[in-house]
């Protein structure tokens, strides 16, 4: 996948390359790297304007197949042994007769599990509650403050709460339409939820720089609570939580 940049001051505009790794040439290069993540991104610096003057991070297309990705489009390198470099060997061990094999096996309380017959299924064993009508939902996310991050998959939970929970309403952030920030109030029953796109690489069509934040470094600006929730990537049964 290819992503571009576009850079503008005044009436000079220039859009250049941009990825997590870019092929040496004989063009600058501007670094993005994030300063507390180490995350790194970079864009061919454009030729008269400063690497400062980046405001959109905009997704270009996609890179033309090559002929080792059409072999497995069509199973022809599928299934086939790959052999080893150099010597070889499978080393198998005797089964203790003590409890490491169980302890190792264990799972820690988390969120941690699977979708199995429509149902979520923690790997801990915890019954988890299923909350399928808007009452439910209502009653779970009250007095909560539920934090979203992530991509697509994750915002259409935010618009699915606008549509089911009833007085939960957005309040207009002026945010692109499908790049948030968004948030959504309930006063009545002490709801709040927000929404916020993960950092680059981003599918996305058009982002402004400006909201091109990494979830790691959101993570250590939310004031935590009893009743604060945070959910990256997945909704995965978060009403369990206190």
């Amino acid at each position: 996948m290819c992503f571009v940049s576009q850079f503008r001051s005044g009436s000079v505009t220039e859009t250049t390359k941009c990825h997590v790794c870019l092929r040496p040439t004989q063009q600058p290069v501007c670094n993005y790297t994030d300063l507390q993540t180490g995350e790194p991104w970079f864009c061919y610096k454009p030729k008269n304007l400063s690497c400062d003057a980046r405001i959109l991070h905009l997704r270009a297309g996609y890179q033309q197949i090559t002929a080792m990705d059409q072999l497995f489009q069509r199973g022809v390198n599928m299934k086939v042994s790959i052999p080893a470099s150099g010597p070889a060997g499978v080393t198998v061990l005797p089964k203790k007769k003590d409890n490491s094999e169980e302890s190792s096996n264990s799972v820690g309380p988390g969120p941690s599990g699977y979708y199995y017959q429509g149902v979520w299924r923690a790997l801990d064993d915890t019954t988890v509650h299923q909350f399928n009508t808007p009452s439910a939902i209502t009653q779970c996310l009250k007095g909560k403050v539920v934090h979203l991050y992530g991509d697509s998959t994750i915002r259409q939970w935010f618009e699915y709460f606008i549509a089911t929970v009833r007085d939960l309403k957005e309040f207009n952030l002026h945010s692109e339409k499908k790049v948030g920030p968004f948030m959504a109030l309930n006063y009545e029953n002490n709801i709040m939820v927000t929404y916020r796109v993960h950092g680059p690489p981003l599918h996305f069509t058009k982002v402004p720089t400006s909201e091109l934040r990494y979830i790691a470094n959101e993570l250590d600006n939310v004031i935590g609570g009893r009743n604060t929730v945070v959910v990256i990537g997945i909704w995965a049964h978060f009403c369990t939580f206190p």
